[in-house]
């Protein structure tokens, strides 16, 4: 009879938290979102994950999940988003590992080189003897010196372009500048030979010379002078003119 009686005590106790585990809230949808993983129906395990997360929104392992969803699907910065949340829900260091690890590799598969680094140098902190995550520390700093390196190409190149830019800016103004020198040239030599020839018309020409009134007044004199010798000397030479006596013819 006692053992009746502690069959069914143990059963008061069992049968209650076996029905809190499976009424937990979005455990189920994390069930079937682990299941269209398994399968590869990463988008079918990505709506399982958020409607579990609908239910529950501390439920870790569902925010885990959802970023190994996304990631599969290529959407990197949402899934870094997901890992990143992870770890800071995370219960332990191993929990933390995985998701700063998978972070490491979703910023890396976003060309985030240098912030990859730090989520695998967190991922280490937890977990120091990982060697997956050294490994893929080790690859993502090489990558970020192929990456500087190749910034650094990319910069002399177009500091070059840049400076070829404007040397040729520079050379057409010179250019510029030296043809209207030229034109100011020639420009200036037209007129210095428009000039010349002015005035080697003007040395041609008999030039005026100005008289001083008292000058006229002399002229004047002289030519009355000349006026009257000239009238004087006419009447010395006028000869009378012979009276000639007309007789009648008979």
């Amino acid at each position: 009879m006692k053992r009746i009686y502690l069959i069914f005590f143990l059963l008061i106790l069992v049968v209650p938290t076996y029905a809190q585990l499976f009424s937990e809230p979005g455990k189920a949808d994390v069930r079937a979102g682990n299941k269209a993983y398994e399968d590869k129906n990463y988008a079918l395990s990505e709506q399982a994950y958020k409607k579990a997360l609908e239910a529950k929104k501390e439920n870790s392992r569902a925010v885990y999940n959802l970023g190994n969803a996304y990631y599969q699907q290529g959407k990197f910065s949402e899934a870094a988003y997901e890992f990143e949340k992870a770890a800071s829900m995370a219960e332990n260091s191993g929990e933390k590992s995985q998701a700063f690890h998978n972070l490491g590799n979703a910023l890396l598969k976003d060309n985030k080189f240098k912030e990859s680094i730090d989520a695998y140098k967190r991922a280490l902190r937890e977990k120091p003897d990982d060697e997956e995550t050294k490994y893929n520390l080790a690859y993502a700093q090489q990558m970020l010196r192929e990456q500087q390196q190749k910034q650094n190409q990319d910069q002399k190149q177009d500091d070059k372009k840049d400076q070829d830019q404007k040397d040729k800016q520079d050379q057409q103004k010179q250019d510029q500048q030296d043809q209207k020198q030229d034109q100011n040239q020639d420009q200036q030599q037209n007129q210095d030979q428009k000039d010349q020839q002015d005035n080697k018309s003007e040395a041609q020409q008999p030039k005026q010379q100005q008289m001083s009134p008292e000058q006229i007044e002399k002229m004047l004199e002289a030519l009355e002078f000349q006026e009257e010798k000239l009238q004087q000397d006419l009447q010395k030479k006028k000869v009378p003119a012979n009276k000639k006596k007309v007789e009648k013819d008979w």
